[in-house]
């Protein structure tokens, strides 16, 4: 049996195909199965062919480093998950075809979605968590005017947190109704972009309503992190130490790590 035929074998024991190749011809024969398919590609005109005829659809900006490929498969993978590709349920066969062959079975343990689901339970909706996650990822892949960002978004808990941050810019989201500022709302996303080229954070509750931005959070300074971790994350430790709140940090560098009890308990990038 060819290494095609391999994955055809396999494709009917997933519920999607995650494809890492830059050869149309690979994509073409993996399409004939039944079992959904995304292709993540460097090549620009396999990218644009793939979009315009329907197929779901990652353009990579660096090529497959076979040296770490199981760390980058499963970073590929969360990225693919914060995008809402791939849900918390899928299992999945990775397929990766370019100057190397090879398959990976995944399932939400293996790339640390069952983890966070179970960390998220009881503070915020999985569903914020993920649309919060995505929304971030968006943001560290676009930027701002050329530039990379950092935000912070802190969910849960927000009486609390309130209490324990304060307002140094007038608040954008007040007054507005509630469906216009749901994090839940893809709608509202263009415009919580813009406001995290503001300095501080945004507070949102755990059903997704977006209630501040431009908040500081008043930080603990007994609070100790690793060399390299800057305000943001400084902020998220502390407010999640000393609130039930989840914090997710998306840094200038193109990380994104959440924050719960004082700690990081997941990580996409880097």
């Amino acid at each position: 049996m060819n290494f095609i035929e391999h994955c055809l074998d396999l494709e009917g024991k997933t519920s999607v195909v995650y494809l890492i190749t830059d050869t149309s011809r690979i994509v073409e024969k993996l399409r004939k199965g039944d079992t959904p398919i995304i292709v993540a590609t460097a090549n620009k005109k396999l990218y644009d062919k793939m979009r315009r005829s329907g197929v779901k659809t990652r353009k990579l900006f660096y090529p497959m480093r076979t040296m770490d490929i199981l760390t980058d498969t499963k970073n590929q993978l969360l990225e693919a998950y914060a995008e809402g590709l791939i849900k918390s349920n899928d299992s999945v066969l990775c397929v990766i075809a370019n100057k190397m062959n090879a398959l990976i079975m995944f399932n939400p343990e293996d790339i640390g979605i069952a983890h966070l689901k179970k960390e998220m339970n009881g503070r915020i909706k999985i569903a914020v968590a993920e649309a919060v996650l995505g929304l971030a990822f968006e943001i560290m892949k676009e930027g701002r005017e050329g530039k990379n960002v950092g935000t912070l978004f802190i969910v849960g808990d927000t009486e609390k947190v309130m209490e324990n941050s304060r307002q140094v810019i007038i608040n954008p989201f007040k007054g507005h109704d509630e469906e216009s500022r749901n994090i839940l709302n893809r709608g509202s996303w263009e415009t919580l972009k813009e406001f995290a080229l503001l300095d501080g954070a945004f507070v949102v509750r755990r059903d997704g309503i977006v209630v501040s931005a431009g908040r500081y959070i008043n930080i603990n300074w007994d609070i100790t992190l690793q060399d390299g971790f800057g305000g943001r994350h400084l902020a998220a430790a502390s407010i999640t130490r000393d609130t039930k709140a989840v914090a997710v940090v998306l840094s200038a560098s193109r990380v994104i790590r959440i924050f719960k009890n004082g700690r990081v308990i997941f990580k996409i990038g880097g």
